[in-house]
């Protein structure tokens, strides 16, 4: 097995972890990011790509887990490059064989990514606070991201691929830093 570590340094570290010996870092990958969304493992065609933003704009960067060199960059197509703000979070899923990319950005976005086709499929504006966490479960197709105010934000992916928020959730203290969904998606 392997796990990732990442500091506000611009690396992320890789160890191998084999029953109750100590983990062993066996890599390190240098990126572009200082900031506070933490890199995500996909799963395209058997390979296992490290998913980071990018700083300077609102580019997400696809890395080769075992060269650390860059895959490709997924760029929001048709606004400027800076337009959604940075990416504060990101969440893989793969749904009928294809991986996705979820993406929070800065200006209170939530957008889908086809890795396969290296492609934004659809765009979903939430709130005018920054998405700073996200969770989705394919097995009842719902999701939920948190920002800094007061509400949580359930949407659905439609089977064409479509963001829809379907409802706001307030909740009694103001900023959200972590969501998830339990695996069998009955709390969150």
């Amino acid at each position: 097995r392997r796990i990732l570590t990442q500091g506000r340094d611009g690396f992320i570290h890789i160890w191998k972890v084999e029953n109750q010996a100590a983990p062993e870092k066996t890599g390190s990958l240098q990126s572009q990011h200082l900031g506070f969304c933490p890199a995500c493992v996909a799963n395209i065609d058997d390979q296992e790509p490290v998913i980071v933003p990018n700083d300077n704009n609102s580019d997400v960067v696809v890395k080769d887990l075992n060269t650390g060199s860059d895959s490709y960059t997924l760029s929001p197509t048709g606004t400027d490059p800076k337009a959604y703000g940075m990416v504060m979070s990101l969440r893989t899923f793969s749904k009928d064989d294809v991986a996705y990319l979820l993406a929070g950005y800065e200006d209170g976005r939530v957008s889908l990514w086809n890795l396969a086709a290296q492609s934004e499929v659809s765009s979903c504006k939430f709130t005018d606070e920054s998405i700073m966490c996200l969770d989705y479960s394919t097995l009842t197709n719902r999701g939920v991201s948190g920002s800094v105010g007061p509400h949580l934000y359930h949407f659905t992916i439609t089977d064409d691929l479509q963001i829809k928020k379907t409802r706001n959730v307030e909740i009694t203290n103001p900023g959200v830093q972590c969501v998830m969904i339990r695996d069998d998606a009955k709390i969150i």
